[in-house]
């Protein structure tokens, strides 16, 4: 085999799982792979992915072989590496291990919720604000940054239904590379894979744009719609470039990493995220990061750097892991409906300069920064960088934006239900105000409660019981709000004097199945020996 061989798959079947092989040098590997990922949930189910694949891995007993298991976007992968029968044993408790959930109890899913909370953290509870949430709001890959937040709601019966659904010969395959062992005996029940809603389209925000956010890393996200050879070549020199521009020009920043995701047949998702460490630095990053970009708009890349793409390409392809991981997302692509990543060819090679410019222009309309908060302490300085750069901030809340003084004071006085004019409002007993105790956390904010909709007044930030996708109090009484848009709001109605009939009141014209309380995060982390995280009360 030489380093541009392609891989050869063979076809076959095991107990009726669509089975991809390929004679691959090093250990025999052997994987499950289900194609459900968290973004095919929705915002009352997130994390459901990763607890089923714990709940799985938890009853496929000890074994000696390297083994592990992945929950990602796309898919979950029960893999193992080592004698070709062990595997096949291995793969054979996995699917007898997933069969068994579909007998599951409430009481079962008690310490490997408390695993997957010890794997994530608690701050993985409540929704970040992030690259994909930022474009496609709580939907499609935009689920990736709601993280786990309906984690301690999760029932035996949505574990039980999430089985019968995905767990399935039509929705599974096997990817060994070597030939099936002669013991290998993995059974599913017979099923065809459920049908998939296209993806959401993004939210209606301006790009170029710029999003704050907790998320860690400054990152800039694009929609890169490319023949897939071209993108795999500009994306090694997107990398390249911004590598050399950010950390051994400057050393601004450790490492620039370059993820891809597809949305569809046509379109990826890439992430580009780097680690400044100061805000002065974050700005200069930013900067650089999109002179760098638009000069490859421009005049495409460097003959050298160009030449070092492709040979890293090149390189890659040669390693063992790289063709094992090729095969395995080949069968994770083919689950989703979507085409076999490109590997290494001569087509490769041939992609010039040109074709990269050319890439790099079509994708840098569609900017998305997402800048972390504790990178802002000087909110003058960012706004000018964003003038500077041509970035819209995106408001994913609604606001007053554009309403006289006279119609705020009427909505909020008749708590969103309109009138006829500002005395008859003021006279309504629809909307009420509250200021925060004197003596709490939230003294001198001030809220506005209506029958289906919360005014942060100090903020200008509105939230309609219409556009919430998912509500959870906390065992302190915290609440987030996450809505359709991926935005988030955590508050403590206590806080507020005399708010409580109000809140209830609001809280009773949500749609009753997003409310998936966090009740038992404190039982849940005193039993795994972690500490519970002070109350907090932001808006994102």
């Amino acid at each position: 085999m030489t380093t541009t061989d392609p891989v050869l798959v063979e076809r076959t079947t095991c107990g009726g799982i669509p089975t991809l092989w390929a004679d691959l040098p090093g250990d025999h590997v052997g994987a499950l792979v289900v194609g459900v990922g968290g973004r095919d949930l929705s915002p009352t189910t997130a994390g459901l992915h990763h607890l089923v694949e714990h709940l799985v891995m938890a009853r496929v007993g000890r074994v000696t072989v390297e083994h592990n298991a992945q929950s990602s976007p796309d898919s979950l992968i029960f893999w193992a590496s080592g004698d070709p029968d062990d595997v096949a044993d291995f793969l054979h408790r996995v699917a007898a291990a997933a069969r068994s959930l579909l007998d599951v109890r409430d009481e079962d899913l008690a310490v490997e919720r408390a695993t997957v909370l010890t794997e994530v953290g608690p701050e993985s509870l409540y929704a970040g604000v992030g690259p994909f949430a930022s474009r496609w709001g709580a939907a499609g890959l935009g689920l990736l940054d709601l993280n786990h937040t309906a984690l301690l709601a999760l029932t035996a019966a949505e574990v039980r239904a999430f089985v019968a659904r995905w767990f399935v010969t039509g929705c599974a395959r096997i990817v060994l590379t070597g030939p099936p062992a002669a013991a290998l005996d993995v059974s599913l029940p017979v099923g065809e894979a459920p049908p998939r809603a296209a993806h959401p389209e993004p939210l209606d925000m301006p790009t170029p744009g710029i999003a704050y956010g907790d998320d860690g890393a400054l990152s800039l996200s694009f929609l890169v719609r490319a023949d897939p050879v071209v993108r795999q070549v500009t994306g090694e020199v997107v990398q390249e470039c911004l590598l050399r521009e950010l950390r051994l020009r400057t050393g601004r920043v450790y490492s620039v990493d370059v993820s891809a995701w597809l949305v569809d047949d046509v379109t990826s998702a890439w992430v580009v995220s780097t680690d400044p460490a100061t805000p002065a630095a974050a700005r200069d990053v930013l900067a650089a990061a999109v002179r760098t970009l638009r000069g490859l708009a421009e005049a495409g890349p460097d003959a050298d750097v160009l030449a070092h793409a492709q040979a890293a390409l090149r390189s890659r392809w040669a390693l063992s892991d790289a063709r094992r991981t090729w095969l395995v997302q080949a069968a994770e692509d083919e689950l989703r409906g979507l085409p076999a990543p490109a590997p290494w060819s001569a087509a490769t090679a041939a992609v010039d300069a040109d074709g990269v410019r050319a890439a790099v222009a079509g994708m840098l309309p569609s900017l998305l920064v997402t800048y972390p908060s504790h990178l802002v302490d000087d909110p003058d300085a960012c706004e000018r960088l964003e003038q500077e750069l041509g970035l819209e901030p995106h408001r994913r809340f609604r606001t007053y934006e554009g309403l006289k003084r006279r119609e705020i004071m009427i909505d909020i006085a008749t708590g969103g239900e309109g009138g006829s004019g500002l005395p008859r409002a003021l006279l309504s007993s629809a909307g009420t105000t509250h200021r925060g105790r004197f003596l709490g956390p939230q003294r001198g904010r001030e809220i506005a409660l209506g029958p289906r909709q919360l005014v942060l007044i100090d903020a200008g930030i509105r939230i309609l019981a219409q556009d919430v996708v998912l509500a959870g109090e906390d065992d302190d009484g915290d609440v987030e709000l996450v809505t359709r848009t991926g935005a988030s709001v955590v508050l403590n109605p206590r806080h507020f004097r005399r708010a409580t009939r109000s809140w209830e009141r609001f809280v009773s014209a949500l749609p009753p199945h997003v409310v998936r309380h966090k009740h038992g995060l404190s039982r849940v982390l005193a039993a795994a020996g972690a500490a519970v995280p002070e109350e907090s009360a932001v808006q994102r």
